[in-house]
């Protein structure tokens, strides 16, 4: 977090956070880890804030945390990004396999994936981070319902 506070002046930041993590405790210890900084906390589901006009295809960069497939996270967040930004996703030791199942989903949500890295973590595991931009507007049935991602991933 202390990267995120040496860039602030120059970013302009939404947090999205579910209320159910809110709901389980997460509120503490998230807002002590933005206390201080300007941003602006979404405490809504990411699949319905793809639907929201001020929000839709806006965002310059969307970097995701969460361990869903690669799939499921470009449809919550390539609809968040505008034309010509980007998707940053870090991804576990199966990340590559992860790439190659979500390029069709990436293309139908309007990405094409544009630059990959991977490390090793202290305890030796590997991570992926994944750069995909946005190059074409997101269809506007997408993203769905999360329970219709989990069950049917576009493929």
């Amino acid at each position: 977090y202390d990267f995120l506070a040496s860039v602030m002046d120059e970013l302009a930041p939404v947090f999205i956070v579910s209320a159910v993590s809110l709901e389980r405790g997460g509120e503490g210890s998230f807002k002590g880890a933005v206390e201080g900084l300007s941003v602006t906390v979404a405490a809504a589901r990411a699949e319905e804030l793809g639907h929201d006009e001020e929000l839709r295809e806006k965002f310059d960069v969307c970097v995701s945390r969460a361990v869903a497939r690669l799939d499921g996270l470009s449809e919550l967040c390539l609809p968040l990004v505008k034309v010509g930004g980007a998707f940053v996703a870090m991804k576990g030791s199966d990340g590559l396999a992860e790439l190659r199942e979500a390029e069709n989903a990436v293309r139908i949500l309007g990405g094409t994936p544009s630059a990959s890295d991977n490390f090793r973590l202290s305890d030796g595991s590997e991570r992926y981070i994944f750069r995909i931009e946005k190059t074409s507007v997101t269809p506007e049935k997408y993203p769905r319902k999360y329970n219709k991602i989990k069950k049917e991933p576009l493929k």
